[in-house]
């Protein structure tokens, strides 16, 4: 058990480092349309992938879905690598294991090598084997296209991207004023900063 504790010490203070950032930052989410469809989906197939373009709010999405799995006693494991997860798998324990851009870094060694896709692709239905479990994935929207294009694994249909996926897309304009103002709310910001933005409509 030290032993393990040890090897997995940088995985774990990761982790437990992005759970205190979730916690100090749970108060300037807003909650989307797509937070309710994204929920549903992980709690039914206990598998999750979001995608969308650079800047447009998956990380934001995925950490408050970690907020809400942490509330239930899970446990959170944020992975770099499958061999991540694959080391601090615990039975009977209810974890979730969270993977940000997914393919970012991974992407070339997927395409690669031989085994790599495969050992996702069994990673994820050990994931939907396990009612303990749960696995959040993000993506960028084209990497992920080109990944299920040029490899046969992720075209496996007991994983079926299409089903597991939300797509996080551009904010109504009412999204965007509730960010703002969350934001400016409970950064207490000097009064004049206020005046500033409000000014002539700056917002």
């Amino acid at each position: 058990t030290i032993l393990k504790k040890i090897i997995n010490n940088g995985i774990q203070g990761r982790s437990e480092f992005i759970a205190e950032t979730i916690n100090r930052n749970i108060r300037i989410y807003v909650s989307s349309d797509k937070h309710q469809k994204a929920l549903t989906i992980l709690n039914n197939e206990r598998f999750l992938i979001i995608i969308g373009e650079p800047g447009i709010g998956k990380t934001s999405l995925a950490r408050m879905i970690v907020y809400e799995l942490l509330g239930n006693d899970y446990q959170l494991v944020v992975i770099e690598d499958i061999k991540d997860a694959e080391s601090l798998w615990q039975p009977d324990t209810k974890q979730i294991f969270y993977f940000d851009d997914f393919l970012g870094s991974n992407y070339l060694e997927l395409a690669s090598s031989k085994n790599s896709d495969s050992n996702l692709i069994n990673f994820i239905k050990r994931v939907k084997d396990d009612p303990t479990k749960r696995l959040i994935l993000t993506s960028r929207t084209t990497i992920l296209n080109q990944a299920v294009d040029k490899l046969a694994k992720l075209q496996d249909p007991l994983v079926d991207i299409a089903r597991h996926e939300v797509k996080v897309q551009d904010y109504s304009k009412f999204d965007k004023a509730l960010i703002l103002y969350n934001h400016l709310y409970f950064n207490e910001l000097p009064e004049e900063y206020y005046e500033k933005i409000t000014e002539n409509k700056n917002y």
